[in-house]
C-alpha cells in the first residue's frame, strides 16, 4: 500500500505476528520498491521470555457457523535455541454431541529480540530508528 504525505512517498508493510528478513536476494526484493528515502513500516513483536518460558496448553470451545461444536486443544512450546514458538491445534468438530471430523493445523514464528532485528535490518540496508508504540519506547 503506498500513502503520500506531502512529496513523502512510504511503502507500507505490515505483519500480523512476526516479520521474516530472508537472506537470499529473491527475498529481499521489498527493498527495491521503497522510493529514495522511502519509509519500510512493519509490525512485529519481541519476545517476552517470562511469557515464552512455560508450555501453553490450553481448550477452546464454540460453536461454528453451521451450529457444529468445535473443541480445540492448543499447545504452544517455545525452543529457545532457534527462537521459535511452535503452536499446534487439534480440533475436534462435532455435529449433535457426535464427532464427525478431526482435524490438525500449526504454525510456527521465529522470534527476533530487538537488536537482532536492529542488525537484521541495518545488515539488508535499512535504517533503523526507534518507535513509540501505546507510549512505551520500544527499539
Amino acid at each position: 500500500m503506498f500513502i503520500s504525505f506531502n512529496n513523502l512517498s512510504v511503502l507500507v508493510f505490515l505483519y500480523p505476528k512476526s516479520v521474516k528478513l530472508k537472506h537470499s536476494p529473491n527475498e529481499r526484493k521489498s527493498q527495491q520498491h521503497l522510493v529514495e528515502d522511502g519509509l519500510f513500516i512493519f509490525d512485529t513483536r519481541n519476545p517476552l521470555l517470562h511469557e515464552l518460558a512455560a508450555v501453553d496448553e490450553y481448550e477452546q470451545n464454540y460453536i461454528d457457523k453451521d451450529g457444529n461444536d468445535i473443541v480445540e486443544f492448543h499447545r504452544d512450546e517455545y525452543d529457545s535455541m532457534t527462537q521459535i514458538l511452535y503452536c499446534h491445534t487439534d480440533r475436534q468438530i462435532y455435529q449433535r454431541e457426535t464427532l464427525i471430523a478431526k482435524e490438525q493445523d500449526g504454525i510456527s514464528l521465529r522470534y527476533s529480540f530487538p537488536l537482532e532485528m536492529e542488525k537484521m535490518l541495518k545488515d539488508n540496508g535499512l535504517i533503523f530508528y526507534k518507535y513509540m508504540v501505546i507510549g512505551i519506547k520500544m527499539s
